[in-house]
């Protein structure tokens, strides 16, 4: 995050299928005030020519084969990226959970607050993620309020990942074309302690 989470280098990856082109101006507000975006379009054929733009900050990457490589290949070369960019933390979303700028710097707070309140004890928190509540209306209310609670698993969009989990635990299972991408990856986390 570029304000104040100096201890938090973050890395915010969109997996994309067919997207709308009214998402290009959302990326681009959100890679004004965070660290790295990285976008994988999965779509069957490019999506966007941010060639076209005038103002594409230079922290925002567009990825696109032309075809859809699964949603456990997006997820890790995903996280490869932000590996390589040095970021500590990775927060997946999708044309259908989108945050503003402003539920982004929430989730950190809370997740901040969250490792302050448990250091030192043996606890660790791989993945954080807000009850998401999506009323599809005009405007979906994401983080209405955050508890901290433990989950057997969740979802992977809307959820922040410690990289350091990632490099521990390794990739996600590309064998796992969408189903059970994130489910999987939560049963080997828990295995893991």
């Amino acid at each position: 995050m570029k304000e104040n989470h100096q201890e938090i280098k973050l890395c915010i990856a969109f997996t994309l299928y067919n997207p709308e082109n009214r998402n290009l101006n959302k990326f681009i507000e959100i890679a004004q005030e965070n660290d790295f975006v990285y976008i994988y379009d999965n779509s069957p054929s490019i999506s966007f020519d941010f060639n076209e733009l005038k103002k594409v900050p230079e922290n925002l990457v567009y990825m696109s084969n032309g075809y859809n490589d699964g949603m456990s290949k997006a997820l890790n070369q995903s996280c490869n990226f932000a590996l390589s960019k040095n970021c500590t933390h990775i927060l997946f979303l999708d044309q259908d959970s989108m945050f503003t700028n402003k539920e982004i710097k929430e989730l950190l707070n809370h997740a901040i607050d969250y490792e302050i309140a448990i250091r030192g004890s043996i606890d660790r928190v791989a993945i954080y993620a807000p009850n998401i509540i999506c009323e599809y209306v005009d405007e979906a209310k994401y983080l209405e309020k955050l508890n901290y609670e433990e989950r057997e698993w969740l979802v992977t969009s809307g959820s922040l990942l410690d990289l350091n989990v990632f490099k521990e635990i390794g990739e996600f299972d590309e064998n796992l074309f969408i189903d059970y991408v994130d489910t999987d990856y939560c049963i080997r986390l828990r295995k893991s302690g």
